[in-house]
Formats: structure tokens, C-alpha cells, sequence
């Protein structure tokens, strides 16, 4: 009798279908995992983070404190008073403004005040019920996002715009 012996190893087959499965989650998990085009998460991002921002002065100005939300230069921030001259209010990790990344601009000059009800209209004043209030928020590679404060509830809205 002879002894059929076998050889260790993988088949042929075994070793093609290793290689189409690395292929396969390398298309489908390497640009996840390398974040080629951080752009558009940036900015969705940044927008949440406005969003957030511009809540917390709602919600500072809901304690019948005026407060101010502000966009200037590439930075925002929230301050106590009726315009962006007043002392500012601290935003969460303990800083005191806001930088914008390189990748994301938002249009400037934004001061919006909000009243005692987290809204731009004074009930009882002159000026009644306005419009909403918008920021745009662009991306260097294309892509914009809109945060809208609808002035009669205050509701902060982040839409992204259709290109």
C-alpha cells in the first residue's frame, strides 16, 4: 500500500477569492477610512455646530437677557446685549468664539438679537412679526448649506442647498 500524501497549503481557487474579497472591501472602506474629500462633512458639520451655537443664544436670551448671535470675519460668537459689542458668552469646551475651518466660509456681518421668547419680533412692538433670517455656509469644494430662524417660533433650520 502506498500513502497518498497531501501537500499543505492553499488551492488556487482559495487564494483568487482572498484577493477579490480584499478588493472588493478596499473600494468600498478606503475612502471612508482615508476621508479623501473632507469637504462636504466639514460643512455639514460646521453648519450643525452654527445651529447649536445660534440655540444657545436663543435659549441665553429666553432667561430676559437680550442676546446677540454674530458672524464676523470668518468667526462667530454669542454676546450679552443688542448688538456684537457686548461681553462674550462662553461656548462649550470654554472658548469664547468660534473660528470657521479653511474648507467652509458663512456670509459676515450677521447680528441678530433674540428676545425673551428666543424669536426677533417683540410682541406688543412696532415692528410685529418679520421675515426669517438666514446664514449661508459655502464649501471650498462646492456645496452650500442654509441655517433659516424662522422669526415667528424662532425654529433653527439647516437646509442643504441643491446645486
Amino acid at each position: 500500500m502506498s500513502a497518498v500524501r497531501r501537500a499543505d497549503g492553499f488551492t488556487l481557487f482559495e487564494l483568487v477569492l482572498v484577493v477579490i474579497l480584499l478588493g472588493i472591501l478596499t473600494a468600498v472602506a478606503g475612502p471612508r477610512i482615508t476621508n479623501i474629500d473632507p469637504d462636504p462633512v466639514d460643512l455639514r458639520t460646521e453648519a450643525d455646530r452654527m445651529a447649536v451655537v445660534i440655540r444657545y443664544a436663543q435659549h441665553r436670551a429666553m432667561n430676559y437677557e437680550p442676546t446677540s448671535f454674530c458672524v464676523e470675519e470668518g468667526r462667530y460668537f454669542v454676546v450679552r446685549g443688542e448688538d456684537c459689542t457686548g461681553a462674550k458668552l462662553p461656548l462649550s469646551g470654554g472658548e469664547d468664539e468660534r473660528a470657521l475651518p479653511d474648507s467652509v466660509t458663512a456670509s459676515s456681518g450677521v447680528d441678530w438679537t433674540f428676545n425673551h421668547l428666543g424669536t426677533f419680533n417683540r410682541l406688543g412692538g412696532l415692528e410685529g412679526v418679520s421675515d426669517p433670517r438666514e446664514i449661508t455656509l459655502d464649501g471650498r469644494r462646492g456645496g452650500s448649506y442654509t441655517l433659516t430662524v424662522h422669526a415667528e417660533t424662532g425654529y433653527v433650520e439647516v437646509n442643504e442647498v441643491a446645486p
